[in-house]
């Protein structure tokens, strides 16, 4: 009888203990079920997403170009993205850096720009006022191109 109540004993000093931690197992529960599901969600759910679009300044085609579009509906271009684009200066706003890359919200740019998403064309139309883009100066003055070559010979061919 005296084993039998050593090992009575030893099960209630063990349902003690666990009793004891039970508070602490689902907190450690709770804390591996939380880092399982930080790791198993894709990055992207968190931040902005990187897509190609075409890019339209004030109507004119400036070519294809990786943007970050923002869960807020924001769009972040690359300030040398920008100036590829045609403007003259960079605008002051909002920077965001992302991957080691810097990146210029187009919202913190209102009132001076707008811009709209063209889900149909994939696309991006940008509006932006005229100061903030590099000036195009075009000539219209008649030149003779140069590559042309004048001969003085003065001859003439004849069939019959």
């Amino acid at each position: 009888m005296a084993g039998r109540r050593v090992q009575r004993g030893k099960q209630v000093r063990m349902n003690a203990e666990s009793y004891a931690c039970r508070p602490v197992v689902p907190i450690i529960r709770m804390a591996c079920l939380t880092l399982m599901l930080l790791v198993c969600l894709p990055v992207s759910a968190a931040g902005p997403d990187k897509v190609i679009l075409k890019v339209y300044v004030n109507t004119e085609d400036k070519g294809d170009y990786f943007l970050l579009l923002a869960p807020d509906g924001d769009v972040l271009l690359s300030p040398q993205d920008l100036r590829d684009m045609g403007f003259g200066e960079v605008p002051e706003g909002k920077e965001t850096v992302m991957e080691r890359q810097t990146y210029i919200s187009l919202e913190s740019l209102a009132p001076h720009v707008k811009f709209r998403i063209d889900e149909k064309e994939s696309a991006l139309r940008i509006t932006a006022e005229p100061a903030l883009l590099e000036k195009n100066i075009v000539d219209f003055a008649f030149k003779s191109p140069a590559d042309v070559l004048y001969t003085k010979n003065s001859s003439a061919f004849l069939n019959y």
